[in-house]
């Protein structure tokens, strides 16, 4: 009998095929990312084990090894694949999902049937569809040679040249000088903005506003045309000269009425959310991604947060009824009948057409858990609410009626020196709020001086008016502003506005810009880390040294400074998606010289040139490591994690604010107490045993059971004593999770050692894995390694 095994990427991908079509198309085994990743350069040439500019490329592809921490699973998925006959691979249909899987079978040898489902979508209807259509796996070899190249060539290029520009740019000591495709251009947008700053000279001209009264009430008009000039007035005394005649004005106003429809904005990306959630919340864009992570994997309301697209599959219209009903009703208004707009153009958010391209759909409500969204929404936290809010938000107006008005323009000419001088006013009035009563519509920038949200008079055509006064205001040019966190994940994504008109600016545009959603804010990260940014203000800026750097490379080595060279690796990736027939490790073979152009750019520098890094490196306040305790610094991140923690099994819900303002010593105390406590669901401190079990036993218990895919009793749980409930939960917790053991699944590391990680990562010169972001197992296998080097 035929024995087939479904491979998908992620437990909760697997979750949702299991909902879709059982196990008839054999066990699902979930992935957890890579569980192959490529041996250092060292391990496979020892002589590179001493950091110099040599080419780290070794004529033949990297061989790849387990990684250390993901063992035993791959142990177990090589075991199911002795004996299966056949495999369906269902991960993400992109370059790295599909490396992901077939990479898993290139290490375990198999040589059964191997086909392939193809999904952007993982709702019920379309995961069903695409496993009744498999496909062959032939049909998708450009992928894998197109992620292989890739995987090869970032290995090669991005730490050839950090050691390169280490060792021959900075003095011993100090610190690997991090360059790479996507980090160094990311760097280059933000100097290049503050060389406009630099270079700005602000330029002054003169508007002239008249205020002026009607039956119907008065308003203030600006003047659009000025006579004998063109553009911008530009000295004061040609504006008091037009004021002064604008002030005995009376006459006939022209008033114009135009209706107006603006349809909803379109489902958040990530790199939309993250700068939403900057521009309300001033969070970096490292907080948005881990909240909505939260959201997804946890809570489950959501859907996948690492997506890059913003536009829905045409099948999803068909759970707008019910997914809309559960938003409207936690956003306290009425629902009425969705408005679904399916199509091929921007404005239609369900489009199959424009999902062409992406492994995943915008970031929308979760339909699998709407019927419980009530419950599940009164268990988030705070800041989990204010992130889920904004999604629900942008659904509830995606799925509602047009925005539709009336525009006002009023209009009248009066003379002045040298012929007539026009002047103009505009106004919108709402005739049907449509999707703004779930978000405000974009504010007005009125190019004519009035004040954003100002309302104008019912005035009609030929009504008369006259000035009550008119005079000039100065308005002076502003230097662009400095990125924020969230408006630099955006400008990454756009990153081919900064290419001029051609095939690159188009391919970087198609590829979603330069790094990938999950990673963008690591890379702002690392590079502040590192000492080429820093914030100010809740801005980012170049450090002196960044701007030296960035300086440098665009004499030495213009290609790394330039979004571009992104996009033409992109477009190479794309010639053996289209012709997997090529022999890919030539691409890897060009990249590679053309990393070593790039390097004998950077030697042409002078020796240690960048020698002010260290002194220009971002360092935070507080303790030096290796003294939590440190007094009167500021609380460290590992106190503050630990002390949220102590209070959350407590009980006790964390004030921030004090937190915040805490320093070492006093979460010394603070620790120290919450420790003597106990936990809330036994312990020193807890509630007693014989009460009744408290909501959030009750909900542990829940959490605990589902992770494990057990039932739960709830007669039982609502006549459970405090004693018990606790009982239930050592027994629960005992028990290991589906895939791990038994604080195992998808337990993400605590914030401090996800922190030591990232500065081994730094000091080594290496890209930290992003499977450490959500796997404490990754992270510490990761730390066990590289302490060791």
């Amino acid at each position: 009998m035929t024995q087939s095994v479904v491979l998908c990427e992620k437990p909760s991908q697997a979750a949702n095929i299991r909902a879709a079509v059982g196990n008839r198309y054999g066990e699902i085994l979930p992935a957890r990312g890579h569980l192959l990743e490529l041996v250092a350069p060292e391990e496979f040439q020892p002589e590179w084990k001493n950091w110099s500019s040599a080419l780290l490329h070794p004529g033949e592809p990297y061989p790849t090894k387990p990684a250390r921490d993901t063992a035993g699973l791959l142990r177990k998925i090589c075991q199911a694949l002795k004996s299966a006959d056949s495999v369906i691979v269902a991960t993400d249909l992109g370059r790295e999902g599909h490396l992901i899987a077939m990479q898993i079978l290139e290490h375990a040898n198999f040589r059964g049937t191997v086909k392939r489902a193809s999904f952007n979508a993982e709702d019920p209807g379309t995961l069903q569809a695409a496993f009744a259509d498999l496909r062959p796996i032939d049909e998708f070899a450009g992928l894998l040679h197109a992620g292989k190249a890739r995987q090869q060539a970032d290995q090669i290029c991005n730490l050839t040249l950090t050691r390169a520009a280490t060792v021959h740019l900075t003095p011993k000591g100090s610190g690997a000088l991090g360059l790479g495709r996507v980090r160094t251009p990311t760097l280059a947008i933000i100097c290049r903005r503050e060389q406009e700053i630099i270079d700005f000279t602000p330029e002054t001209s003169w508007v002239i506003e008249a205020r002026i009264s009607t039956e119907a009430g008065g308003f203030t008009a600006t003047c659009r045309q000025a006579p004998g000039i063109e553009g911008p007035i530009l000295e004061r005394s040609a504006a008091e000269e037009i004021s002064s005649a604008v002030e005995n004005w009376a006459g006939r106003l022209s008033a114009e009425r135009k209706p107006g429809k603006q349809g909803p904005p379109a489902p958040h990306d990530l790199a939309a959310l993250q700068a939403a959630a900057a521009r309300r919340f001033r969070w970096p864009a490292r907080k948005t991604l881990e909240i909505a992570q939260s959201l997804y994997s946890d809570l489950k309301l959501i859907t996948y947060p690492r997506v890059d697209a913003r536009v829905l599959p045409a099948a999803m219209a068909a759970d707008a009824p019910e997914l809309r009903g559960a938003v409207c009703r936690i956003l306290g208004g009425e629902p009425g009948e969705p408005v679904l707009r399916i199509g091929h153009t921007r404005r239609h958010h369900f489009s199959d057409n424009r999902m062409d391209g992406h492994e995943h759909h915008a970031i929308v409500p979760n339909i699998n858990t709407a019927p419980g969204m009530a419950r599940l929404w009164d268990q988030a936290g705070g800041d989990q609410r204010k992130l889920a809010e904004i999604i629900f938000r942008r659904y509830a107006a995606l799925t509602d009626a047009d925005w539709s008005f009336t525009t006002l323009s009023l209009s009248f000419e009066a003379d002045a020196a040298g012929g007539r001088a026009m002047f103009e006013a505009a106004g919108r009035t709402t005739t049907d709020a449509g999707w703004t009563r779930w978000e405000r519509p974009p504010p007005d920038k009125p190019a004519d001086g009035r004040k954003a949200g100002e309302s104008l008079p019912a005035v009609a055509d030929d009504d008369q008016g006259h000035c009550t006064g008119a005079g000039p205001a100065e308005r002076k040019t502003r230097p662009p502003p400095r990125y924020s966190d969230g408006t630099i994940i955006t400008a990454m994504k756009d990153a081919w506005r900064f290419l001029g008109e051609g095939q690159l600016r188009d391919r970087l545009k198609e590829a979603g810009g330069i790094g990938r959603p999950a990673t963008r804010d690591q890379v702002v990260e690392t590079l502040v880390r590192q000492g080429q940014l820093a914030r100010e203000k809740g801005r980012l800026k170049p450090t002196e040294a960044g701007m030296e750097l960035w300086r440098l490379l665009a004499r030495r080595a213009p290609g790394l400074v330039d979004p571009g060279m992104t996009a033409a690796w992109e477009a190479e990736f794309d010639r053996l998606i289209a012709a997997p027939g090529q022999d890919w490790m030539k691409l890897v073979d060009r990249l590679a010289a053309e990393a070593q152009k790039a390097v004998a750019g950077i030697l042409d520098e002078e020796k240690n040139t960048l020698a002010g890094l260290e002194r220009g490196r971002h360092r935070p306040r507080g303790p030096r490591r290796g003294k939590p305790d440190g007094g009167a610094g500021p609380a460290t991140g590992k106190q503050i994690a630990f002390l949220r923690k102590l209070a959350g099994e407590r009980g006790e819900k964390p004030d921030e604010e004090k937190i915040a303002a805490m320093s070492a010593a006093a979460a010394s105390a603070e620790i120290e107490r919450l420790l003597a406590a106990g936990r809330s669901n036994g312990g020193t401190g807890g509630e007693g045993g014989s009460g009744k079990a408290s909501g959030k036993q009750l909900d542990f218990i829940r959490k605990l059971a589902a992770e494990r895919g057990m039932a739960v009793d709830e007669a039982g749980l609502e006549a459970m004593s405090h004693a018990g409930a606790s009982a239930e939960i050592e027994r629960l917790m005992a028990i290991s999770r589906p895939g791990g053991g038994r604080n195992g699944g998808d337990q993400a590391p605590t914030p401090g050692r996800f922190e030591f990680a990232r500065d081994l990562a730094e000091r080594h010169g290496i890209e930290l894995p992003e499977e450490c972001r959500t796997d404490w197992r990754r992270t510490k296998a990761f730390i066990d390694e590289w302490s060791k080097k």
